[in-house]
């Protein structure tokens, strides 16, 4: 869940305690078992992720494997050898060099056979696992465009209704979303050429100017490390922090405080860290917080799609969104992000 490097790191481990036990059937089942759980989940970029891992570890298992029985067939050879050795020594030196010659050639010809073997497995598995990524892929499309369609279709509807109606504005504004969601999710990934390089304190203080009519009497907007340059996807980061600042304001009673903070992470890692003093998330809403229509929604109340959107935005440019567990009084969301 937006873990991906932690994810790896205990499949990783997983996956060593196997290979230390030679239970390679059991590492085998476990990337399958994971596969299947993200095309389950239509999760292509977990399916295709998790293949790309899986192939890796597979040809070196082969590899492994191969080399092995090598090793077997020359040992046998040897001892074979051996054996005709101490039982005829009567057979003359061109005899022992054409049974040389003949054995060589059928241990070629087993090794190509034993090759040939491996090389077809390995095409027959690529070839289910695209169509894995293919099906995935195909499910998504598929529902972004039933989305799309559903919030097109209503909105001259909604037209003809009573606009000052406070209930027709809450599913105005929830059709909007769903075709934003709907837009996001049929985007392509990130383009290496969208990334730009920005000054931060220019580029965090044009967020920040934005927020600060929303902000409620004696809320400080502060502004911590926003120092400096980042090589990033501007607009699509705007729209994350700005979304993630107006909710901070939003639930921020009087008197608090609202940060947004960056933070350098290694060399092609940034991250953007939105705190604040309002009453947080409760316990019980968490799991879900990023999830699309994963709970039932009351519009009075929003649409409940803002922060899924974010999250998929962060996706989209090769990032992630979180909320920070370790913040007990308020919210404090993190916006990692890879260039």
């Amino acid at each position: 869940i937006n873990q991906t490097a932690k994810g790896d790191l205990c499949i990783a481990r997983l996956i060593k305690q196997y290979d230390q036990a030679n239970d390679y059937k059991a590492a085998d089942k476990a990337y399958k078992d994971l596969i299947e759980r993200a095309v389950s989940a239509n999760d292509a970029r977990l399916v295709e992720h998790t293949y790309e891992n899986y192939m890796r570890w597979s040809d070196s298992i082969e590899a492994i494997t191969a080399h092995t029985e090598l090793g077997k067939v020359k040992q046998e050879y040897a001892e074979s050898q051996e054996t005709i050795a101490e039982k005829d020594h009567t057979i003359k030196a061109r005899t022992g060099w054409v049974v040389t010659f003949i054995t060589l050639f059928v241990i070629a010809l087993a090794a190509l056979g034993v090759g040939a073997m491996f090389y077809w497995r390995v095409v027959a598995k690529n070839r289910r696992m695209k169509k894995s990524v293919d099906t995935a892929n195909a499910e998504s499309a598929a529902k972004s465009a039933i989305l799309h369609n559903m919030s097109s279709q209503m909105e001259p509807t909604l037209e003809q209704l009573d606009q000052t109606d406070p209930a027709v504005r809450n599913l105005r504004g929830y059709v909007r979303r769903v075709g934003e969601l709907s837009d996001v999710e049929s985007a392509g990934q990130l383009d290496e050429e969208a990334l730009e390089e920005v000054n931060l304190q220019t580029f965090c203080d044009a967020i920040a100017d934005k927020i600060r009519p929303m902000l409620n009497p004696r809320v400080v907007l502060h502004l911590d490390g926003c120092k400096g340059y980042a090589r990033i996807d501007a607009p699509e980061v705007d729209k994350i922090l700005t979304h993630l600042l107006g909710n901070a304001a939003k639930h921020t009673a009087e008197g608090g405080k609202i940060t947004l903070a960056y933070r350098k992470r290694g060399a092609k890692s940034h991250q953007f860290i939105v705190t604040d003093t309002s009453p947080g998330i409760p316990e019980n809403e968490r799991e879900n917080l990023f999830k699309p229509f994963a709970t039932p929604t009351d519009l009075s109340k929003g649409a409940r799609l803002g922060l899924p959107i974010c999250a998929l935005r962060a996706e989209k440019i090769n990032g992630s969104l979180t909320l920070d567990p370790s913040v007990t009084t308020g919210a404090s969301f993190i916006l990692t992000l890879h260039s």
